[in-house]
């Protein structure tokens, strides 16, 4: 057994009073590093009766990797249900794989006080109505019971056609949205389960499908460095702020080769974030080049993945890594395609002698955290040691927007 997933709850006790009622919620979280469609089961103990259980709402469900949801189980204990102590457990299954992928919850306690039971006749016609929807049903599960089928791979597929292929093996596809510009729009870029593996006829495919934009944006943090208030030198790891020579910009900077962290805390739900703000490339910036090069400059999530690496230059013969357009998606491909002497940028705009460049970043990437963490950094190379200094070669930062979608 895989404990794909984790169930707890507040309590591991519901009392219910004279009417029989009561209700109990679960935490169930997909503990794994993909999307699952999961089944939830009540299991009565003992002497429970099935009938007194059930779950508030769908009982099968769609789980995000590392993803939770709450889960309610009322409790209808009927007139004249023997007053006393009983226990039951909820139980959530992978849809996909329900022999190995499941997790039983922790066992309730249950208490039912006595209540008086209305006085009636025998149900012999619902006993006999029973017994004839036992053995339909036994007869109907032994006739339809699902084949294991191969699941194609669609990874890369557009979307209408890899719902086609499920489909016409008589799967059930369950699409899921989601920003990722590593690859083209409406572009399948995982399923579960897998390409190459097998699955029950019937069972539910979950595809992730890359989204062109979010369904809302919000704004959760926007600084031009016009006012260096608190809040500026809370959410900086290194508020030191500057002014170009020109007198028209104030800015975070300047930096060498170092970083500076913004951190940011109790965002609203979302899927994904984009990141918004002008980048100074000032003075003596040498690109590809061998000999005082490469000088690099790039933006990571929480100190570990790289969303930006790339190199920039202000010399006009000199070779950059950079090459995306000015205010568009930053994509990985444009970072490391190349282009000679700056590109896209708008050039000795600043008054920084003897060259500058600024170009506008976006930046969008998945992301569901409540807090956020961006590191800026620089990686500048010289090779005499007097030139590594700001003063001849460092950036600096403006007009800084983040966006949750």
């Amino acid at each position: 057994m895989n404990r794909i997933f984790a169930i707890t709850t507040a309590s591991e006790r519901v009392s219910v009073g004279g009417d029989g009622r009561g209700e109990i919620t679960f935490t169930v979280t997909n503990s794994s590093k993909r999307p699952l469609r999961g089944q939830l089961r009540v299991r009565p103990l003992g002497s429970t009766k099935s009938e007194w259980l059930n779950i508030a709402g769908e009982t099968e469900r769609s789980f995000s990797p590392n993803a939770t949801q709450q889960v309610v189980v009322n409790v209808n204990a009927p007139p004249g249900a023997p007053a006393g102590k009983y226990q039951f457990r909820l139980d959530a299954i992978s849809v996909i794989n329900p022999d190995d992928d499941f997790t039983e919850g922790p066992t309730i306690d249950l208490e039912v006080k006595a209540t008086e039971a209305p006085k009636k006749a025998f149900p012999w016609r619902l006993v006999a109505a029973a017994a004839a929807a036992v053995i339909l049903i036994v007869t109907l599960t032994w006739l339809l019971w699902p084949r294991s089928v191969e699941v194609p791979d669609v990874v890369g597929l557009d979307v209408a056609e890899a719902t086609k292929k499920f489909e016409d093996l008589k799967f059930k596809v369950d699409v899921t949205r989601q920003i990722n510009s590593s690859v083209g729009l409406n572009r399948v870029f995982a399923q579960d389960p897998q390409g190459k593996s097998t699955a029950k006829e019937g069972a539910t495919v979950i595809l992730l499908v890359a989204a062109q934009k979010p369904d809302e944006t919000k704004v959760v943090y926007e600084e031009n460095f016009n006012d260096f208030d608190k809040d500026f030198k809370i959410a900086w790891s290194n508020p030191k702020p500057d002014i170009t020579p020109n007198g028209k910009n104030r800015y975070l900077g300047q930096f060498g080769s170092e970083s500076v962290k913004l951190t940011l805390d109790k965002l609203p739900p979302h899927k994904a974030v984009t990141v918004i703000f002008d980048l100074y490339i000032l003075k003596t910036w040498d690109g590809d080049n061998p000999g005082d090069g490469p000088d690099v400059w790039g933006l990571k999530l929480e100190d570990t993945a790289d969303l930006i690496n790339t190199t920039f230059t202000n010399g006009g013969a000199i070779r950059q890594r950079f090459a995306c357009k000015s205010g568009e998606e930053t994509a990985p491909a444009c970072q490391g395609s190349g282009a000679v002497g700056p590109f896209g940028a708008a050039i000795n705009s600043l008054g920084t002698n003897p060259a500058n460049t600024v170009y506008k970043i976006k930046r969008t990437f998945a992301h569901d955290r409540s807090f956020l963490i961006l590191t800026f950094f620089g990686d500048l190379k010289e090779v005499l040691p007097e030139n590594r200094q700001i003063g001849n070669e460092s950036w600096g930062l403006d007009n800084v927007r983040i966006e949750v979608q």
